[in-house]
């Protein structure tokens, strides 16, 4: 599970490794913002190649990707105007830390995930807790 991140608020994900230093996520995440000035639902589906780099249990990670995003509704979400029900596809990238064992068990990853399109980059940090196996 991630806090932040490629999924914005939130996501779960499964994380394969393909070979010693190369990953593929894929997550969804899904929220609504209802109030006064906004109706929407946006569900997230992020899909990242992680690069590590490092030996042992510490990597760094370094990550390319995109971000499908489909909204029901409009309205604004952190000074951001949701668009139009429809969907967008956006570039997204990750900078961070991994922890994990190649044994399995608990892992971890603290990153930068920018969001970027056609308007803007969006910085999103992200925490992610789960399970190596």
């Amino acid at each position: 599970m991630e806090l932040g991140g490629n999924g914005l608020l939130w996501s779960l994900n499964y994380d394969r490794m393909i070979t010693e230093k190369i990953s593929i996520r894929v997550g969804y995440g899904f929220f609504q913002i209802k109030d006064f000035a906004s109706d929407a639902k946006v569900s997230l589906v992020p899909i990242v190649v992680n690069y590590l780099l490092g030996s042992g249990n510490n990597k760094l990670e370094i990550g390319l990707g995109i971000r499908y995003a489909m909204v029901e509704g409009n309205g604004i979400f952190i000074d951001i105007p949701v668009p139009d029900s429809g969907s967008e596809t956006s570039t997204t990238g990750v900078l961070g830390y991994r922890y994990h064992r190649d044994t399995g068990g608990f892992s971890f990853r603290l990153a930068l995930a920018p969001v970027m399109n056609e308007r803007e980059v969006l910085p999103m940090p992200g925490l992610s807790l789960g399970y190596s196996f």
